[in-house]
């Protein structure tokens, strides 16, 4: 009879016989075998857990990366608009100099 389970073992697992466990692994299985699978299972819910939050995260740095890129290409576009506000505003201003400045020789010559 054994040696026909021996058999049976052997034929399932690809011609090898499976190891037969020790007297100190059955003793292991019967003191921590539940403890151990109930690890196995908290830990393997807690590396869902973490990956569901690492996901969270990522999307929400995705997101705010966004918003930031979005706010500085405004602030790049108000900026360009800026200067090109003050190029012109500087160019008028030289301009009514210019203007003053003939102004004030005409008057100068005719007195």
């Amino acid at each position: 009879m054994a040696v026909r389970k021996e058999a049976q073992g052997e034929a399932l697992n690809g011609g090898a016989a499976a190891p037969a466990p020790t007297t100190i692994d059955q003793v292991r299985e019967l003191l921590f075998g539940e403890s151990n699978r109930g690890i196995d299972q908290r830990l393997t819910q807690l590396d869902g857990k973490l990956e569901a939050k690492v996901d969270a995260l990522h999307a929400e740095i995705l997101a705010r990366l966004q918003q930031i890129e979005t706010r500085l290409d405004e602030l790049q576009r108000d900026t360009e608009e800026r200067r090109l506000s003050t190029i012109d505003d500087i160019g008028k201003a030289i301009t009514d100099l210019g203007a003053t400045v003939r102004n004030l020789s005409a008057s100068r010559k005719s007195s």
